[in-house]
């Protein structure tokens, strides 16, 4: 699946998702933020979710370079890179 990002005053992104090569850690955090089970949330995305669809974002940009808010403090994030920050294991609103 094709993920397009535009944020305002932003050039576009585009993100290439594959569900079927999730790492356990990132299906687990994936889990814990959508409150339901992967396969439920992978599900939700194909059908359209708003929230199902920030999630796939959230992880989306955590896997660029220099994102500060992608993983809870002390961990490491699904791009191989540590992040700090209180509450970053949950997508802003």
């Amino acid at each position: 699946m094709i993920v397009k990002y535009t944020p305002a005053g932003e050039q576009a992104r585009e993100f290439e998702w594959d569900g079927g090569s999730v790492r356990a850690a990132e299906a687990e955090l994936i889990e814990a933020t959508f409150e339901s089970t992967f396969s439920d949330w992978n599900y939700q995305v194909m059908m359209g979710s708003i929230r199902a669809r920030r999630i796939l974002l959230w992880r989306m940009l955590c896997k660029e370079p220099g994102t500060a808010r992608c993983c809870p403090a002390g961990e490491g994030c699904a791009g191989g890179e540590a992040h700090s920050g209180a509450g970053a294991d949950r997508p802003a609103d």
